[in-house]
């Protein structure tokens, strides 16, 4: 076993400038656990080159919105379904490693599929329930299916201590108008819970709302393309991106993990409200050759 402290001196002092720690674990074969003292994991870790040439090991628990307002034709609607598919397509479904909740809104929100550890979800089922979905070509409440995913998120979601990536994706047409809960305000509440939430606008459409329902930083976690045709193109592009979201946990708790033999993990330490300054201990046992731990500070303008 192998033992890593980052420690107080090594983090930034209260007051300062610097305000999350960015950390990822690159393994030939590992299993890990950390704890992590006065301090919160949030975040992101992205941008290395030499990370974009190797496979990650998500482990996510993963919300799928998709608006099916009355402004997309049929053609548009099945483009959408067929993007999602292959996104599910893509991911590491079996084992409960990607757990799949599916949302589809117009004026109303409808859940077709959610995730339970009992569940036994397999890639198959779930692109057999995104086919089916139907168009309700009415209006757009996309603040109430955020909503929705939130308090589904507050029930289902494992715990902080399995330290798993929470992310939404939310693929719209269009601003929202209707619905008894505001876009921001709902995209907040999901938030709240520790959710990254990705948004893929399409069309002509005013980026305001999407940018500002879209989590930090938005130039990372905002996707315009001009049509459902060019969304088929940007699977791989979104399939990076979940794998790129970080697992949120709290504090003062051990977590347990492993990562595949040439895969990696991401986490991310906010250290904003540091009084004291604090430790992230990290222990690893590498099964087979090495393991590897970097993390660099972001600094909040």
């Amino acid at each position: 076993m192998q033992h890593l402290r980052i420690a107080n001196e090594n983090t930034p002092s209260p007051g300062s400038s610097a305000h999350f720690i960015e950390m990822y674990m690159f393994a030939y074969s590992g299993i890990f656990s950390f704890i992590v003292n006065e301090n919160t994991l949030a975040g992101l870790v992205h941008s290395q080159s030499d990370l974009d040439l190797l496979p990650c090991s998500e482990v996510l628990d993963l919300f799928l919105i998709v608006d099916s307002s009355g402004s997309l034709s049929d053609t548009d609607f099945q483009e959408a379904k067929d993007a999602m598919s292959r996104i599910v397509e893509n991911l590491d479904i079996e084992e409960n490693r990607v757990l799949v909740t599916l949302i589809n809104y117009s004026k109303d929100v409808k859940v077709s599929t959610t995730f339970t550890l009992d569940s036994a979800q397999t890639k198959d089922n779930i692109k057999s329930e995104i086919q089916k979905l139907d168009q309700m070509k009415d209006s757009t409440s996309t603040g109430d299916a955020l909503a929705k995913a939130q308090d589904l998120c507050s029930t289902q979601c494992r715990p902080f201590n399995q330290a798993v990536s929470r992310v939404a994706v939310v693929f719209t047409d269009g601003e929202s108008n209707s619905g008894n809960i505001k876009a921001i305000p709902g995209a907040q509440l999901l938030k709240d819970e520790y959710v990254t939430i990705f948004t893929v606008g399409i069309g002509k459409i005013n980026p305001t709302e999407l940018q500002a329902i879209a989590s930090p930083p938005v130039t990372e976690n905002y996707l315009h393309i001009t049509n459902y045709a060019e969304l088929m193109k940007k699977v791989n592009f979104i399939r990076r991106k979940l794998c790129l979201t970080p697992a949120f946990v709290s504090t003062k708790k051990k977590f347990h993990g492993t990562v595949k033999q040439g895969q990696y993990r991401f986490y991310k330490l906010d250290v904003s409200k540091l009084v004291n300054g604090g430790t992230v201990e990290i222990d690893f046992v590498d099964t087979k050759g090495k393991t590897v731990v970097r993390w660099s500070y972001i600094v909040q303008i």
